[in-house]
């Protein structure tokens, strides 16, 4: 791997193909995951040596894949002014491309591959699930989104941090639960992505970001606090999947702190609410296999690519021959 600087933007080349970040320290971390997770299936394959790959969404590249899987009305930004730089973008399922589509672009730029950044956790999370000896203390990850929002998107904080931190020492002192905290790496001074974490505890209190989609993922409850966040998450957020997370109540929402230590107390499963959601955002036939769907892509794309460079070669031969 080497890495290049260059003005304010990363270039990573990993397996021949070149990932353009925007060169932030909070993200050097999930950049280089996600290339890697994307990436693994086509590794040393020319055919790709000459395309980039961006996370963020003022990179300059051809194909685009938002850093975190949330919504956030975080494509659209502008009216979907930078999507439109894109040849190729690459979405978790047909929620949001079917939410691209009705904004304007193109179905043939859109394709779904699920969330590769989570692709090793579905291997760790049967280890776990053999290796897990203490069931008496129920494992709870708080995981904010991270609080300095994106001023396009939204005015106010849509984060649970620091409202939710004022209960933790209360939350703690229950008999049978331990609370385990991962702030997002904008808000902490180590930016590795919340992942072991996710693997290993039962329920996740989440918010708004990419947390909320990966524990679903993984078979873990959510629990929104939505006594802290849910007016400006309605507010701000109008039309994302998370405003409709928290009209539809999907997942498990609490109203104050003693609904949240309610849900924490009892029993909690995946329900149909949350499965059906899910299958719309991130379908589960990718669960595990999502770099070998973008692989799949960026393999027809480049095919397209090639017929479409044939095609023009054809064209202007027969037009010299004229």
């Amino acid at each position: 791997m080497i890495l290049l600087l260059k003005i304010n933007y990363v270039f990573l080349y990993i397996y021949k193909m070149i990932i353009v970040g925007n060169g932030s320290k909070n993200y050097m971390d999930i950049t280089k995951l996600l290339g890697e997770t994307c990436l693994r299936y086509i590794k040393n394959d020319s055919r790709f040596k000459d395309m980039t790959i961006g996370f963020f969404i003022r990179d300059r590249a051809d194909i685009f894949m938002s850093h975190g899987c949330a919504d956030k009305n975080y494509r659209e930004i502008e009216n979907c002014k930078y999507l439109h730089n894109f040849k190729l973008i690459l979405v978790p399922g047909p929620w949001l491309k079917y939410k691209l589509i009705s904004l304007g672009v193109h179905p043939s730029k859109i394709a779904c591959v699920g969330w590769p950044k989570i692709d090793p956790l579905f291997l760790q999370l049967k280890y776990h699930a053999r290796r897990r000896t203490n069931k008496d203390i129920k494992k709870i990850l708080w995981a904010p989104t991270h609080t300095s929002g994106i001023k396009e998107c939204h005015k106010k904080s849509i984060s649970s941090n620091p409202g939710l931190k004022e209960h933790l020492e209360l939350l703690n002192s229950i008999k049978g639960i331990s609370i385990v905290t991962s702030e997002h790496p904008k808000n902490r001074n180590k930016k590795t992505p919340t992942l072991n974490k996710l693997v290993t505890c039962d329920y996740v209190i989440a918010d708004s970001g990419s947390t909320i989609y990966e524990a679903w993922a993984l078979g873990k409850p959510v629990i929104f606090p939505d006594w802290i966040v849910k007016e400006s998450i309605i507010e701000n957020v109008k039309g994302s999947s998370e405003e409709y997370i928290y009209n539809k109540k999907i997942g498990y929402h609490a109203n104050n702190i003693d609904e949240l230590i309610m849900f924490l107390k009892s029993e909690l499963v995946i329900e149909k609410d949350v499965a059906d959601f899910m299958e719309a955002y991130m379908p589960s036939k990718f669960n595990g296999l999502s770099g070998q769907a973008v692989s799949e892509v960026l393999v027809n794309y480049y095919e397209k690519i090639k017929k479409q460079n044939l095609k023009q070669r054809v064209v202007n031969c027969n037009l010299k021959l004229f």
